[in-house]
């Protein structure tokens, strides 16, 4: 990739990234709203996701974790979504620690999901932890029938190693 390459990316995705905090200081502005179902139906888990998600892929993990917090404060249980996209984001920064602890947490919950194991067991095969990895899938495996999706994904992570 030539240097004009990587300044045209790296522009489009600064642009992106930009605007994806203009739009999060606006949901913030209406945090103050006296309804909670307006507040609520405006600012929902999948806005969320997206901002966690947004924060955390472009480094900004301290950011990711107070949308988290933020909104998991009014949660009565873990929500899986924003935890696994919460996860994506501490191993996309190397802190395979921390998604692997927000993975436990979700599992003692019993609200891991489809998307939850997806995550980790690719952050899993990234950092090289392939044999936390394997008793992820085995113990999925040996629990239920294993969605085809988190089969497909663990597949490719094991291949991707053994090429490599």
């Amino acid at each position: 990739m030539s240097d004009l390459e990587i300044r045209s990316w790296s522009n489009q995705y600064a642009a992106e990234f930009d605007e994806g905090r203009r739009i999060h200081g606006h949901l913030e502005d209406l945090q103050g709203l006296e309804s909670v179902e307006t507040r609520d139906a405006i600012v929902d888990v999948f806005v969320s996701a997206a901002l966690i998600r947004l924060y955390g892929l472009c480094g900004d993990i301290e950011t990711a974790q107070r949308v988290f917090d933020e909104f998991a404060k009014g949660l009565k249980a873990p929500n899986a979504m924003l935890q696994s996209f919460l996860m994506e984001a501490y191993a996309a920064n190397g802190d395979m620690d921390e998604c692997l602890r927000l993975f436990e947490e979700l599992e003692r919950e019993g609200v891991s999901n489809t998307l939850t194991f997806t995550v980790v067991l690719r952050a899993c095969a990234k950092s090289g932890r392939l044999e936390y990895g394997q008793m992820i899938y085995d113990r999925l495996k040996g629990g239920k029938a294993i969605d085809e999706r988190v089969e497909k994904v663990w597949c490719e992570c094991d291949y991707a190693n053994k090429a490599n």
